[in-house]
């Protein structure tokens, strides 16, 4: 069965008219008629004063029923009815943005989702839901025509990511609507978004203090407090629930806490009065306890000093442990050393001219966005590659750096010397040896401890909890802290409604028009014509029975 519909429902306002006629209709009073045998009585018929019109019994005529007939009709076309098809079927896609600003009006876009889809369910016959958050790492929240069990997805959405760009999910999603359909972006606040995607936003400024970023050094924490908001504050704050001191910030000011952890206390939380966004309230801490490594240089080679200043800068490091060799390769005497190392070419004799052709790096995670244009390497001996190794560098044919695996670990082979090439002033070749030296330290069986922001990668290729507080992976454990300023300022936050429109384009497009319109606009024309005619009827005849007395008077006086 055909379901029905209005184009534009604001046209009922035009049922207004009703009350107006009523009222004008009551405002008129029946003629009297006065016979008068001479002119000269006339005057004293004059009416003393005129007190205007007075509210009268509403009389029954043909004119007024005309009169409210015209009115329905004139409505009711205004309203533009139309029967949406009961084939009709459309795709809604409600994409989420996952940023964490959102989480502190996720309520109001909870209550905004279940309006406005009551509103594009009235759009087609049938609709299929889709509720997908805007990182693209994020699963489908729900998909299907269920519409109250997609509103019951809606409490799996916990918007706590970092900030991003949605176009890539947008455009994704308008893949799948093709036109048949609506792509409804709910944020907080308002901005350009694809073609064919509408924006649902329904943030507002608020006022805001958080925790905004944290160091460590040993046994010594430093905590910075932000007011993002555009009003001054005092805010109470706690350690473990035990109360501190008072903070006064201004509009925009920052301030810094410190302190230590105490003996026998490895984690910590600070807190906040709470506030609209609750991410930044709270802030938890471990006392950090990185994991160390062994690197061993093998002496008496031609690298001893580059050797010694970079293991210099090497972080946290175990004196004999053997963790990582430094270690040089002689082509005449060739062995390379077993487990971890960085094997550099050592040329004996003199380098021949510099190397030409094209510097290539791969896609590779020791070497991926580094500039290596600037290396400028002598030939030299090399390293014969293995089809088994990874190609790092390469300039023309030769292999500049490659990764082999053997059975105890891998080996950085730099294949040329380090003597005839300017790679130690080069910043690349510095960051892809701490890159390698950092990999194998995740590969470390140790446990480590640190503090680390919500989301953050970590060395051991996991990542941090998307929300504050602590968390205990295979490899990793520590705190999760909510760091990112963007997220916490709400001066930008807005509102904004592109479904209504959406709403009346879906209709236009899934319905059609009433098939009685032509003949609901002729009645409305014969309607006012014969409403026309009965007031005019109505005058003449009071015309001629007010004027019959003045001709008897006339002849009268002839």
């Amino acid at each position: 069965m055909k379901s029905l519909l209005f184009s534009n429902p604001a046209g009922f306002w035009a049922l207004l008219g009703i009350p107006a006629v009523l009222l004008i209709h009551f405002l008129q009073r029946e003629s009297r008629r006065v016979r008068a045998s001479t002119l000269f009585l006339l005057e004293q018929l004059a009416p003393e004063s005129a007190q205007g019109r007075r509210f009268e019994r509403l009389r029954n005529s043909a004119t007024l029923w005309l009169q409210l007939l015209a009115v329905a009709l004139f409505a009711w076309l205004l309203a533009g009815p139309r029967w949406l098809r009961p084939d009709s079927a459309q795709r809604v896609v409600f994409v989420l943005d996952s940023s964490a600003s959102v989480s502190a009006f996720a309520d109001e876009a909870r209550k905004a989702v279940a309006e406005k889809s009551a509103a594009l369910a009235t759009a087609a016959a049938r609709t299929e839901w889709t509720l997908v958050e805007s990182l693209p790492a994020r699963k489908t929240l729900f998909s299907g025509t269920d519409r109250a069990a997609m509103l019951a997805a809606l409490d799996h959405w916990h918007p706590d990511g970092p900030a991003h760009d949605p176009e890539p999910a947008l455009r994704a999603t308008l893949g799948l609507v093709r036109g048949r359909g609506a792509v409804v972006f709910v944020t907080d606040h308002g901005g350009p978004v694809p073609a064919g995607a509408v924006v649902l936003a329904v943030g507002s400024p608020i006022e805001n203090v958080g925790f905004t970023g944290l160091q460590t050094d040993g046994d010594t924490w430093r905590v910075l407090v932000r007011n993002s908001g555009q009003l001054a504050v005092r805010r109470t704050w706690k350690i473990n629930g035990r109360e501190q001191g008072t903070l006064e910030l201004a509009p925009g000011g920052m301030c810094e806490l410190r302190g230590i952890f105490p003996p026998g206390t490895d984690r910590l939380t600070l807190e906040l009065d709470a506030d609209r966004f609750a991410l930044d309230d709270s802030l938890p801490m471990v006392r950090p306890q990185p994991k160390r490594i062994g690197i061993i240089r093998d002496p008496g080679t031609s690298f001893d000093a580059f050797f010694e200043k970079f293991t210099g800068t090497v972080a946290d490091r175990l004196p004999d442990r053997r963790d990582i060799v430094l270690a040089r390769y002689d082509p005449f005497l060739p062995k390379l050393p077993e487990g971890n190392a960085v094997v550099v070419v050592e040329q004996p004799l003199e380098p021949g001219k510099l190397l030409a052709g094209s510097i290539v790096a791969e896609n590779h995670p020791l070497v991926a966005g580094l500039n290596w244009q600037q290396l400028l390497v002598n030939e030299s001996f090399s390293i014969a590659p293995r089809d088994s190794d990874d190609r790092l560098v390469s300039q023309g044919d030769r292999p500049l750096l490659l990764l082999r695996h053997n059975a105890k670990g891998r080996a950085l082979l730099v294949n040329f010397d380090l003597r005839h090439s300017n790679a130690a002033q080069i910043p690349a070749f510095l960051l892809t040896l701490h890159r390698f030296v950092e990999s194998v330290r995740a590969g470390l069986p140790d446990i480590e401890v640190l503090n680390a922001e919500t989301g953050q990668s970590l060395a051991d290729g996991s990542r941090a909890p998307d929300a504050p507080g602590f968390f205990d992976l295979p490899a990793v454990r520590g705190a999760a802290h909510f760091a990112d300023g963007r997220e916490a300022d709400f001066s930008n936050a807005s509102s904004a409604d592109g479904v209504t429109g959406t709403v009346a384009a879906l209709q236009l497009q899934n319905s059609e028009q009433d098939f009685f319109s032509p003949l609901w606009t002729l009645l409305l024309l014969a309607t006012c014509a014969a409403s026309w005619a009965a007031v005019r009827e109505r005058k003449a005849t009071k015309f001629m029975q007010n004027s019959a007395p003045l001709s008897c008077i006339f002849h009268t006086l002839i």
